[in-house]
């Protein structure tokens, strides 16, 4: 006696190749006009393996998102190369990733911090008062006070050249994690947004083939009747 074969086991209708199948009156109306399209020789029924079904679908979110400038056009390829492979996206970039190994970002964030808090300023305030108690508690007093204090200006001078460059490279770092933040954002919702408009498509097919089963077992049950 023959057994019935495995969905696995299917041969797609398109590509002929057998795994992950899916029957094509359960795919959109779009999806198989887009298959279509690409393979004018399928005749528009049987099943259609996940391959060809995520290309069609990739097809036709692409051609949804039409034009768009340079930079958007990246990553909507990105997130249409992610439907196409049936991939999830990546969340960090490359460079980030490196220049967080590196820790040349983070130093400049923690200095940047350290520099921003009340202790810092604090503690020069405090070094200032400390050495001013000293020269009034000592005996004789400083001799030449002036110098001291032109020491002192020239030492605070100079840490606050220093600070310039790391607060710049916190700032660029930051900046930098914001962008790939707000880029890592588009791409997730807008890979959600055309997945959910998929997802509602594939829904109304799929009510619509159970809406006709029922029609028919109705039918059934009134003729044997």
């Amino acid at each position: 006696m023959a057994t019935e074969t495995e969905p696995h086991d299917d041969r797609c209708s398109v590509c002929g190749r057998k795994g992950r199948t899916t029957l094509s009156s359960l795919l959109p109306g779009s999806v198989i006009a887009t298959i279509k399209r690409k393979h004018p020789e399928w005749f528009g029924d049987g099943t259609v393996c996940g391959d060809c079904a995520d290309d069609a679908k990739a097809a036709e979110m692409e051609a949804l998102l039409g034009e768009t400038d340079p930079e958007m056009r990246e990553l909507d390829a990105q997130v249409i190369d992610s439907i196409r492979s049936n991939t999830l996206l990546s969340t960090m970039n490359e460079d980030l990733v490196t220049d967080i190994n590196a820790g040349e970002g983070t130093l400049a964030t923690h200095v940047t911090a350290a520099i921003a808090s009340w202790w810092f300023p604090a503690g020069i305030v405090a070094s200032i008062a400390a050495w001013a108690i000293y020269n009034v508690a000592a005996r004789p007093y400083e001799p030449f006070p002036l110098v001291s204090l032109a020491v002192v200006g020239s030492f605070l001078a100079t840490l606050a050249a220093l600070e310039v460059p790391f607060i710049i490279r916190a700032q660029r770092w930051q900046r930098q994690q914001a962008k790939i933040a707000a880029e890592n954002d588009y791409r997730l919702n807008l890979k959600a947004e055309l997945e959910i408009r998929y997802l509602d498509e594939k829904l109304d097919v799929v009510i619509e083939t159970q809406a006709r089963m029922l029609e028919a077992i109705e039918r059934l049950e009134q003729t044997g009747e």
